[in-house]
């Protein structure tokens, strides 16, 4: 690609996203832009986190996952959130390790109801405060919630999948 055709691509009104981000691409370059700068690192982290979810629900299942396009959303939305707790409770922004690490512990302590009931990324993501809190209390049990707001749970995370 050379600067006619980028500013070309700029200036049709019906440019495709994709030209466009191709075109953006190479102008960011010739402004000597590192695009490849911390991409590596976040894709590896999202990869373990990945790995480690899948891990913990065939420990608890026995059986496979069948990872969507939603769960690779709420998984990457579920890394930013566990990347801010810990930011929130050291005062410093955590490495992959500690971030890849304590979504794993989060994964494996998650309280039974929601490893019985609600084991997808989706429903973590969706309930991450509650986990959190849960877990930081060690409550692993119904923790005191009647039997009758968790079936109420249940049934609102089976209307949404």
């Amino acid at each position: 690609m050379d600067k006619k055709e980028a500013v070309g691509i700029y200036q049709q009104r019906n440019a495709k996203k994709d030209d466009l981000r191709t075109a953006l691409g190479w102008s960011l370059e010739e402004l000597g832009a590192d695009l490849t700068e911390g991409k590596t690192e976040k894709s590896q982290c999202f990869a373990q986190c990945k790995e480690a979810f899948l891990d913990a629900y065939r420990a608890h299942t026995r059986g496979g996952y069948y990872f969507v396009a939603k769960d690779a959303g709420a998984l990457a939305q579920l890394i930013k959130k566990v990347e801010a707790r810990i930011k929130d409770e050291t005062g410093e922004a955590p490495d992959e390790e500690t971030t890849v690490a304590t979504f794993a512990a989060m994964v494996t302590n998650m309280p039974d109801w929601y490893r019985n009931n609600a084991f997808s990324l989706t429903a973590i993501n969706g309930n991450f405060n509650a986990l959190i809190v849960r877990i930081k209390h060690g409550k692993k049990e119904n923790g005191g919630v009647s039997s009758d707001y968790l079936k109420r749970q249940l049934d609102i995370l089976n209307s949404e999948g």
